[in-house]
């Protein structure tokens, strides 16, 4: 089925013929999603009211039911191209506890710009505790572990238009068409948030990862930095994919990529059982949420190790410039006090290396407990690919720095020493000598 729906895509010359060689196939959701809101606005996610909100709900992410509004179609087609990033709303401010606060601040911002119509927010649980960890040696101010607040249960959703005369400021360069009219919904889930943007027009050919940064910066100007909430987008990201969903899969959801064309997804859903390509790709985002939300937790503890690595390399340029120097006064520095800069830098090195232990070992466990269940597995290489980023060259240049500039300084220090007290006892026999003559 899948590779029939790969030959109704060529001809339009949407997708790349696409070999089925990597196939993911499970039996759907076992709910069907409430078409509207207006009832019931939340279904069970496996606890009830009375249980503690946290436990268990990554496990059961499956049977998560959100109600999410569905927008009629403007596309001709039953395929629907879309991207996949990890947009969130912050805070300006932090309010305590923003279980209450949050979504009406979302809401009201959202709705205050004339471009997005039919906006959602639901949110259930808030993470707490710190952004990062007060006893760690770095500066992580720009890599932090989480947005402020991020909400474990919920989502937003609404629609976005974007004129093409604005698309061509947002993104200088010449890009593919992704359309002027959106579908943005954020899901949030124990294992982070993952953000699905739908190109609701009928484009040429696939335009996922441009609607993302189109959708992105577009939000970013629309925002003042007087708002009160700001939407931010998690970066950079390793994940730029095109994505399309069509019908095909029988009782659930397929997915296929071709080698060489990683970047192309295509996923098939079963029309019999979901309707619209847009229910379909609700359950779809449903299905992806999870692993999505790992991927991304992934991401910011790399992007934590890469900003570890990257003030490592600053320490490492700091000291190289000071034994670089030139004149008395630097020779005095490098030989008193150059020391300390090394051991800094040392100790830097030591708590990136053990962080990388740790992230290691978190990794493996998220990554095993996400594809423990029966889920589509669409994006596990991705996944492995980001926690095995660990930058080792500028921890392994820095200890190279470190052993070599400290070893010259010791001989230095040592000579120094030797010359002193040769003048010192020079000095003193020269002293002696004339008192004994007088």
């Amino acid at each position: 089925m899948v590779g029939d729906a790969s030959k109704r895509l060529r001809p339009g010359g949407l997708l790349p013929a696409l070999r089925p060689t990597v196939h993911a196939q499970r039996s759907g959701l076992a709910t069907n999603l409430p078409v509207s809101i207006a009832d019931e606005r939340w279904a069970c996610i496996g606890l009830s009211r009375h249980q503690d909100p946290v436990l268990g709900v990554a496990r059961r992410l499956q049977n998560l039911q959100l109600a999410l509004q569905l927008v009629p179609s403007s596309c001709g087609g039953s395929v629907r191209h879309f991207g996949i990033g990890c947009l969130s709303f912050e805070l300006a401010e932090s309010v305590d506890p923003p279980e209450l606060s949050w979504p009406k601040v979302v809401e009201a911002g959202l709705n205050g710009l004339p471009s997005v119509d039919d906006v959602k927010v639901e949110a259930r649980y808030f993470n707490g505790g710190p952004l990062q960890d007060e006893d760690d040696p770095f500066d992580l101010t720009f890599a932090p572990l989480r947005f402020s607040p991020q909400p474990i249960s919920g989502f937003v959703e609404f629609r976005l238009r974007v004129p093409a005369r604005l698309r061509k400021d947002l993104i200088p360069w010449r890009a593919r068409d992704c359309g002027e009219n959106f579908l943005v919904r954020t899901i949030y889930s124990a294992a982070g948030p993952s953000t699905m943007i739908v190109c609701l027009d009928q484009i040429e050919e696939p335009a996922g990862d441009v609607a993302v940064i189109v959708v992105r910066e577009f939000l970013k100007r629309q925002f003042g930095s007087d708002a009160e909430t700001r939407p931010t987008m998690l970066g950079p990201s390793p994940f730029h994919a095109d994505c399309a969903l069509d019908a095909g899969a029988n009782g659930g959801f397929s997915h296929t990529r071709t080698p060489g064309e990683e970047k192309i997804s295509l996923f098939t859903y079963d029309s019999n059982r979901y309707g619209s390509e847009l229910n379909g790709l609700s359950n779809l985002h449903l299905e992806l949420s999870h692993e999505l939300g790992v991927f991304y937790t992934l991401t910011r503890y790399r992007n934590r190790r890469l900003y570890r690595a990257t003030q490592v390399g600053d320490a490492t340029q700091e000291l190289i410039r000071a034994h670089r120097a030139q004149g008395l006064r630097s020779a005095l520095s490098r030989l008193f006090g150059t020391g300390r800069l090394a051991r800094e830098l040392g100790l830097r090195v030591l708590s990136a290396e053990l962080a990388v232990v740790h992230d290691r070992e978190f990794a493996r466990s998220l990554i095993s407990g996400a594809y423990a269940t029966d889920e589509v597995r669409a994006f596990r290489d991705n996944l492995e690919l980001v926690a095995a980023e660990e930058f080792p060259a500028y921890l392994e240049n820095a200890k190279q720095v470190v052993a070599l500039l400290e070893g010259g300084r010791a001989k230095e220090l040592e000579i120094a020493v030797l010359s002193a007290a040769t003048l010192v006892g020079g000095a003193a026999g020269a002293a002696a000598a004339l008192i004994a003559g007088a």
